[in-house]
């Protein structure tokens, strides 16, 4: 019994520590909060797609917003191939 209490407080203590969030800014390597600028209405802009990701990127074809601060779009497809590694992670709130 006691272990199902502890594997229990332990789960429950992953999905609460998953489900939090922060209210605070996003903070920038030299230690200043970023605050991105607001998107501008209306549809994505078209970014196309270079030649050499068109054959050699297994990532799918979408326009995303860069999160560096600048406010700029991104073409998702011609981040591969790359010199250096590439994180691509979703998130999608319910």
């Amino acid at each position: 019994m006691r272990r199902q209490i502890v594997v229990g407080a332990l789960a429950g203590g992953l999905v609460l520590a998953a489900c939090g969030g922060s209210p605070a800014a996003p903070v920038g390597a030299d230690g200043v909060a970023v605050t991105l600028p607001e998107p501008e209405p209306g549809p994505l802009p078209e970014v196309p797609v270079t030649p050499e990701a068109a054959v050699g990127s297994p990532l799918p074809e979408v326009t995303v917003r860069q999160l560096n601060g600048d406010g700029g779009f991104v073409q998702l497809k011609n981040a591969l191939p790359s010199d250096k590694p590439l994180l691509v992670w979703f998130w999608a709130p319910h």
